[in-house]
């Protein structure tokens, strides 16, 4: 049995930090800079939309099922992005990134077909390992015989490797310069079909993103369950096109039946709203009365897309240093 100890709140908002600050250095394969501006180099030459849209299947089932609580276990197939966010590495980013890049071809086309290399030898070149910003953290003393470029080729691979396990991508590993990626409808493929090419949902539901998700890097700096419970916010709140969604709640019943997502995940808000990505406000308690205990109404949300602007390293340094500041010392304290 482990002896090692929990890590504490504290402890995780300070490898968090950590993580960021390397991604604001400037050390080949852990640049921020150098994902944002590859990325943009792509949106430079497309006729720029102002957002990236994806299937709602993507983060929402089609019909709601009965699960009973955050701890029914019951075997389900889930929407694809709750099965994603479970991906360790930068698959989730990566594939996400991939999508938007699908909608930002020359002349205005839409391919899904991604004829871009997986690495180059120019730092300034459009290829998948610059359009990653992995901040990875080398353990002090160790000597790598691979550069950064074999490095993150590897990481590229093994999360195209991962996204071709559920037939999001298809790898075609022998084509010069290679290998091209062909995308895959992001919902998957039915039962009785192959996988099918991406194409950009017609009149189909779904989520737009704004572009701002991508050029201010904010798809680098979120974590997988945060950037899950913005698609879920966004498409639960109905924002749609707009700057700004209505107010809403979103229950426990709806979180679980629709979107598969766990309360960890619906925590996530508290460090969007700290990033500036959306509001939350909790209702207080309403008095035990003689019809029962205790209660409150719930929380309150509204997506807000202003905040997408600022640099996405800048405001998640900000919101991740405020909220380790209100967390230090409280697990002793509670100890006393």
């Amino acid at each position: 049995m482990s002896t090692s100890t929990p890590r504490t709140t504290a402890s995780r908002l300070q490898s968090r930090l950590d993580h960021l600050e390397r991604l604001r250095k400037e050390q080949p394969g852990q640049t921020f800079v150098k994902a944002v501006a590859t990325f943009r180099r792509i949106y430079d030459q497309s006729n720029q939309p102002s957002h990236i849209l994806v299937r709602r299947r993507f983060v929402r089932r089609s019909v709601a099922i009965e699960i009973e609580s955050d701890h029914d276990r019951r075997p389900r197939l889930k929407p694809p992005a709750q099965t994603l966010i479970r991906s360790r590495g930068v698959a989730y980013r990566l594939y996400l990134v991939l999508l938007a890049a699908a909608q930002c071809q020359p002349g205005g086309r839409f391919s899904s077909r991604l004829n871009y290399p997986i690495r180059s030898d120019g730092d300034e070149d459009i290829a998948l390992i610059n359009l990653i910003a992995p901040g990875s953290n080398p353990r002090p003393g160790t000597a790598y015989r691979k550069g950064y470029r074999q490095m993150r080729t590897e990481q590229v691979y093994n999360a195209l490797d991962l996204l071709a396990d559920p037939a999001h991508v298809l790898l075609e590993r022998l084509a010069p310069p290679g290998p091209p990626v062909r995308l895959n409808l992001e919902v998957g493929p039915r039962p009785d079909q192959d996988p099918q090419p991406w194409k950009r949902p017609g009149k189909e539901a779904f989520i737009a993103i704004p572009i701002e998700f991508f050029s201010m890097g904010w798809v680098h700096v979120l974590t997988n369950s945060e950037i899950a419970a913005w698609l879920m916010f966004r498409d639960y709140g109905q924002i749609g096109l707009q700057e700004t969604s209505d107010s809403f709640r979103l229950l426990a019943h709806d979180r679980l039946s629709w979107y598969d997502q766990s309360k960890e995940v619906w925590d996530t808000h508290a460090m969007l709203s700290r990033m500036g990505l959306m509001t939350s406000h909790s209702s207080p308690y309403l008095p035990a009365d003689e019809d029962g205990p205790a209660r409150r109404e719930g929380t309150l949300f509204q997506v807000t897309d202003e905040g997408l602007r600022q640099n996405a390293l800048r405001q998640a340094l900000n919101a991740v240093a405020v909220t380790k500041d209100g967390v230090v010392g409280l697990e002793d304290l509670a100890r006393r």
